[in-house]
């Protein structure tokens, strides 16, 4: 632990690359304490994946067609990083 949580925890976006699973986890985690977002990020040559943690009260609009959008929803069920990495 190189970085304290309490440095990650003061920010609203932590965006990592090429980190171990524990520290995205531990990262997620303390960027979560105050309602951040932690986005992991990873290349393999020509292809590359994200895991994007926006947190439990995060809501979203769908486009519902031209000028329309949807009510307010939030992600059902929510699930964090960390549930995320024990998904089979």
């Amino acid at each position: 632990d190189a970085v304290s949580n309490d440095y990650f925890s003061k920010y609203d976006i932590v965006v990592a690359s090429n980190i171990g699973i524990n520290d995205a986890i531990r990262i997620s985690n303390a960027v979560a304490v105050k309602g951040g977002k932690f986005y992991l990020v990873h290349s393999f040559g020509l292809y590359a994946c994200a895991m994007i943690d926006l947190g439990k009260n995060h809501t979203y609009r769908e486009e519902m067609g031209k000028d329309k959008l949807s009510d307010v929803k939030k992600v059902e069920p929510y699930k964090s990083l960390e549930e995320m990495f024990q998904i089979k």
